[in-house]
């Protein structure tokens, strides 16, 4: 998981940092974990859960994923069928793969094509199923972007609550409950 609070920003506003939880861990040690961590003062959290589609159940492997510059915090649902193809197309513009530990998270690509080329290079070169949800330190603190291709689901509304908070999940079930 990922979450930003003020402790995050800069003097100007700006965003300098995520706090993380990055390891394999049952969803119920998350739940555990988010009810310690998380604050009044949070302004965004992600989170996911998973099964690992590509490489073992490890923390290289959990997410969050961040791109190499660490401006990219990204959680994919889904399975890139190219995404060695993806680090190719990325190694000719210069960016070398990223040494996570797990050379073969299909994810890991996709937070390096985020930070290098925007949603427009991910949708341009990456093939699979993808549902995403990331932040990028280069924009306006607490700004969260998600989106999906439409192969695996991803759902979102604001909740009827004081705050309207926006709550997105993948299973429109666990979404309704929450």
């Amino acid at each position: 998981m990922a979450w930003i609070d003020k402790d995050c920003l800069r003097e100007d506003g700006s965003l300098s940092m995520y706090w993380h939880l990055k390891r394999p861990i049952a969803s119920g040690g998350l739940v555990k974990a988010m009810k310690r961590l998380v604050k009044p003062s949070t302004w965004w959290a992600m989170f996911h859960t998973r099964f690992a589609t590509h490489g073992e159940n490890n923390a290289d492997n959990a997410h969050p994923h961040f791109s190499s510059c660490n401006t990219v915090c990204l959680v994919h649902n889904g399975v890139i069928s190219n995404y060695e193809d993806c680090w190719t197309v990325l190694e000719a513009m210069g960016h070398k793969q990223t040494d996570t530990g797990a050379p073969d998270v299909d994810s890991q690509v996709l937070a390096e094509m985020l930070a290098v080329g925007g949603i427009e290079m991910v949708i341009k070169h990456a093939m699979g199923t993808m549902s995403l949800i990331w932040a990028d330190v280069r924009d306006p603190a607490g700004t969260l972007h998600f989106w999906t291709n439409g192969e695996n689901p991803l759902h979102f509304g604001r909740l009827d609550n004081p705050s309207g908070d926006i709550m997105v999940a993948s299973t429109e079930s666990l979404w309704l409950r929450g």
